[in-house]
This record gives structure tokens, sequence and C-alpha cells, in this order.
């Protein structure tokens, strides 16, 4: 729901229907744009002198009502209720915004109204009031999109405090699926596992996904045997190479280098095989590095992993379904030239700037805080 921004452009044709409502209350007829409000009145009986009452409604009627709206009342049969001004009784049928904020539409321009408070902050029937809605209690979230509106009734509280507010939470979301494994040197030259996707999903949204890692290819010549690394860190590093039975199994990604890959594995003998590639990040591709590929005197090029970011508009309470991808492996039989583990993936959710964090694979569930 949104609740307007104070700019009454494009408000014209409601204030004319309006208008005509009056027109029709003065002859005893049922006003026929907006019946809820069905005893609309000016207040002092219509002393407003630059608006027609007779006749034709035209934009001068319109523009005229508009420029007293501080001064209008209308009283709602429904509820019991008087109102401020007629934009109380037109807000309930202006179409709702779809931005998450409670700001201007596209087709009538703002409203505003303690009913359109009610259903935007309670989301229940009834009467309300304006202490109902001070930022900080029960229904209105102490957040930045909220400033305007006071903490406490001892202030002065208005319609006007509520204007650009939301009941919404803005959630800023980072997330990379886990690092690929290693693969392995000769001679068992095994590929490295991949990495697993990590994703945010939840009613409202489509479902988030940054994917993991390749793995690595096992005993390969044209392979670069340290991980790729990822916005967070750099990768594993390859094992050594041997001749003579002292090559090493590759070597995990940093557990905090969230997305990277593994190292590959070491080769024995060196001079006849190869050894295994480095498994590559998680995420997207991010910015390109060239790197030197051992055995075939050539460069080859690997990208920085890089998460999926952005924003959400959701509402207190709601949950989302977060799953924080595992990093992809390589062990073989030959511990001497494995590859090695990429690291795990990871999720961040900021929320007025507090950090929530996911760095261990796995589900969780998130609820947003009121």
């Amino acid at each position: 729901m949104a609740i307007p921004t104070n700019n009454y452009d494009g408000f014209d044709d409601l204030a004319q229907k309006y208008v005509e409502d009056i027109q029709a209350e003065q002859v005893g007829i049922t006003p026929p744009n907006f019946t809820d409000a069905d005893t609309t009145t000016l207040s002092d009986g219509y002393a407003f002198n630059d608006i027609d009452l007779s006749g034709s409604v035209n934009t001068s009627d319109a523009i005229a009502v508009l420029s007293h709206i501080s001064n209008i009342n209308v009283i709602d049969a429904t509820y019991g209720a008087i109102y401020d001004h007629f934009l109380e009784v037109l807000s309930y049928y202006d179409p709702e915004s779809t931005d998450g904020t409670l700001s201007k539409t596209a087709n009538h321009g703002p409203c505003m109204s303690l009913r359109r408070i009610r259903d935007e902050y309670k989301s229940t029937t009834g009467v309300v009031s304006f202490s109902d809605f001070v930022r900080g209690g029960s229904y209105v979230t102490d957040q930045p999109e909220n400033a305007t509106i006071p903490t406490t009734t001892t202030n002065s509280i208005s319609f006007a405090d509520f204007y650009g507010t939301k009941k919404a939470r803005t959630v800023t979301y980072e997330i990379i699926g886990g690092g690929g494994g290693g693969g392995s040197g000769w001679l068992t030259a095994n590929n490295g596992t991949a990495g697993q996707a990590s994703t945010l999903s939840g009613s409202g949204f489509s479902t988030i996904s940054s994917p993991g890692g390749a793995g690595g290819r096992g005993g390969i010549q044209t392979g670069w045997s340290d991980g790729s690394s990822s916005y967070y860190g750099a990768g594993g590093a390859g094992g050594a190479n041997s001749d003579s039975g002292n090559q090493t199994a590759g070597y995990p990604a940093p557990s905090t280098s969230y997305g990277a890959g593994g190292g590959g594995g070491g080769a024995a003998p060196f001079s006849a095989r190869n050894g295994g590639e480095g498994g590559y990040a998680g995420g997207a591709n991010g910015s390109a590095y060239n790197v030197y590929a051992w055995n075939s005197g050539s460069y080859i090029t690997r990208y920085v992993g890089q998460p999926n970011t952005g924003t959400l508009e959701l509402t207190p309470g709601q949950q989302i379904t977060i799953v924080v991808g595992a990093a992809g492996t390589n062990i073989s039989s030959d511990p001497g030239t494995d590859g090695r583990a990429g690291a795990g993936g990871y999720c961040k959710l900021t929320i007025s700037g507090v950090d929530y964090e996911y760095t261990t694979p796995g589900t969780y569930t998130f609820t947003v805080p009121s």
C-alpha cells in the first residue's frame, strides 16, 4: 500500500466529482460518486464564495475546492467520524500505489486519510486515532522512511507527517553461492564438485539466487591450480607438483572468502602429467583477471565471483527462507594429489543499518522485524 506525497496534481477530476456530490446533497439526491459519504457537506454551510454550487460543474469549481482542502469536512456515515478534508473520502477510491510506499499514484495523484493510514499500518476495521500511529509504537516501525512521524502524542502530529511513509521495511540483500572444489592432480585426476547455489525466497517476490561455482578439472594441462577468488577474498592455493614424490594436495579456500574456489592438487610425476585445476568462484562473473597456466605456458582468464545484491520491500513479520549453499569438494583416493574445498556461500540482510549474516551452509528462516 502507499501513503501519498504532499502534492495535489492530478486531482481535478476527483474534485469535480466531489462538487457534483455536494450539488446532489443540496437537492436531496444520493451523491453519485462517493456514496459512502452520504452526508457530505461544506463547513459553515458552503461558505466559500469562489465555489459555484449551482449549474454545471467545471474546472474552476474543482480548483476552488482544492484551494479549500484544509477547511472542508466530510462526514462519513458508515464510521460516524468527521474527517479533516474531502481527501479523506477521495483517498478511499484512489488506486493504490505499487511501489511499497505511501506515495503519489499515477492515475489520480495523492490522497490521505486516517482510514488510509489505518489500512496501511493496522490492517483492521473500526475507529482509530493518531495516537495509534506514533513511530516506534505497536503499528508504525521506527525506520528512516518514517522519521517525520512523532514518537509520542505530546508532540504535534498531523496527516502531513505521514506523507511518504510506509509500513514496508526496506531489506538490502547480499548473497553468493558456494565456491567449487579444486580438481585432483595426476594420478587420480578427479574433477572437483560444484558449489551449491544460495537463495532467498518468500511470498511477494521472485526467488533470488546466486549460483555455485563449477568444480576444477582433474589432471588438465591448461588449468590453473589456484582457486578463483571472490568479492570476499582469495581462493585456495594450488598444490605443489613433483617428480620425486613430494607433490602436495591443494589448499581449501579461506572460510571467510565466501564463494571462492578451492585449490587444485599437485601432479606426480609432474614432468609427465598434469595437476588439478582450481575450483571456480560462485556468484556472477565480476572483474576479469589473467592467470598463468603452468605446463601450458599461456595465460587464461578467470573472474572474481560477485554476490547478487539488491533491495526488497517486505512487511514486518514476513518470513524469508534463506539457503546458504555449501562449497564443492574433492576427496580422492590419493591424498597427495587431492583438490580441496571451496568456501561456502554467504548471505547478509541489512534493515535500518542492522546486519543479519548467515555464514554457515544450511537453510534458515528469517522474520522481518517490526
